[in-house]
């Protein structure tokens, strides 16, 4: 957001160098019950630059080199890593939402060439930061809202009652139980769905279909709550060099606490920019992964042909869209490419169901498929099912798929 001078340099924290800060200090106890919030004008003077690897390397992997270097670090580090899971254990407990929904990366050669696309992997030190940002944000909008305060927060309502009650009976098709009051299911059965399918290929669709049923968090300077967290108090306070909302936290925090009174600052028109930073937040988000659909393509297009394990993650009456399990990929199959069978399209059991055959495809089977078209300027990629093809001797489909959906 700021100019790299400011973002990498006199606003980032460096080894052995004094930055200007405000520091959230908040006292826990061994449990990770809070006892104390304090707020202060700080200067920082970082002694090392960890990376979230080195970080694991201590905890994790317990390499005796990386240890041996940072030796110094390693009470420290243990005594994070013990409060961390302490915090999360509490948040989870209230019905905080547990997502892990793996990201992707894209790998670029020295030529500008894409290498690879994998799943970013989260670790320990990666929650480590992840609550204590939380606690954070928590924290300063507690004060906020105890304070009466004019601030904006992030806040994120309940799910539609509608929405709810056709997703809890579309999972209780695919097998799950399902309570039978189903329009006000809260936070902590999403989150017993979500360890349900922890671990199995199912886990990353399972977490997009609710994450589809959520609203979109917003910013507002009404304090209602966090329902995705299931917290009474919550903003965004720990990203100012990335998220122009912090500032404007960062910016309220000051009027707060250390008030001018010869230059008294007057509050913003909090309604008004809650709404504009909501909708410039999305169009970033739709810009990255406008920005990543073109770099799938670009890596796929020189592999047509070649097969790849994926997951039903949408039917239509058109086809089949498919998620690749190694890189969150996606694709269609055309409803041409599937096997004649007079397809009945169930849209609230999402399966598509073939009247002559009895063969069905739901969301949620495991299929394998086929790479049999790349449309770089459509951005649309292209399978047919490996298991509907056939081939002859030397390995070639034996007919010849439809090229668009």
């Amino acid at each position: 957001m700021l100019p790299e001078r400011l973002s990498n340099n006199l606003c980032s924290l460096m080894p052995e160098v004094d930055r200007y800060a405000y520091t959230a200090i908040l006292d826990f106890d061994r449990s990770g019950t809070r006892q104390k919030i304090s707020f202060a004008k700080s200067v920082i003077r970082s002694q090392y630059r960890m990376t979230y690897n080195l970080v694991w390397q201590i905890l994790g992997d317990r390499d005796p080199a990386i240890r041996k270097t940072y030796k110094p670090l390693l009470t420290p580090i243990k005594w994070m890593a013990e409060l961390g899971a302490e915090l999360e254990k509490k948040r989870i407990s209230r019905g905080s939402m547990g997502f892990e929904i793996p990201e992707p990366y894209i790998e670029f050669g020295p030529d500008d060439t894409i290498q690879a696309i994998k799943l970013r992997e989260r670790n320990q030190a990666h929650k480590i930061i992840e609550e204590f940002m939380l606690a954070a944000n928590e924290a300063v909008a507690e004060t906020f809202a105890l304070r009466n305060c004019a601030a904006l927060y992030r806040v994120h309502q309940s799910p539609d009652p509608a929405k709810v009650a056709e997703f809890a009976e579309f999972m209780q098709s695919m097998g799950y139980e399902v309570p039978r009051e189903r329009e006000n299911l809260s936070s902590k059965w999403f989150n017993r769905l979500i360890n349900q399918t922890r671990g199995t290929p199912r886990e990353y669709l399972i977490s997009n279909l609710i994450l589809r049923v959520m609203q979109q968090a917003r910013y507002a300077p009404d304090n209602i709550g966090h329902f995705g967290l299931a917290a009474e108090f919550y903003t965004h306070f720990t990203s100012p060099i990335r998220r122009y909302p912090d500032l404007m936290v960062h910016r309220a925090l000051q009027r707060l606490l250390w008030p001018d009174e010869k230059k008294p600052a007057p509050a913003p028109a909090l309604q008004e920019a809650g709404e504009f930073l909501s909708k410039r937040e999305r169009v970033a988000v739709d810009a990255e992964r406008e920005m990543l659909d073109r770099l799938k393509v670009r890596f796929l297009e020189d592999k047509i042909g070649e097969n790849f394990e994926g997951i039903i993650s949408g039917i239509a009456s058109f086809g089949l869209f498919i998620e690749l399990t190694r890189t969150m990929i996606s694709g269609a199959v055309a409803m041409g490419d599937l096997p004649k069978g007079g397809y009945e399209y169930l849209e609230k059991r999402h399966t598509l169901l073939g009247r002559q055959t009895g063969k069905s495809y739901q969301v949620g089977d495991l299929v394998t498929v086929r790479l049999v078209s790349v449309d770089k300027r459509a951005r649309r990629i292209n399978f047919t099912l490996v298991e509907e093809i056939g081939a002859d001797e030397a390995g070639r489909p034996l007919k010849e798929p439809r090229r668009q959906w």
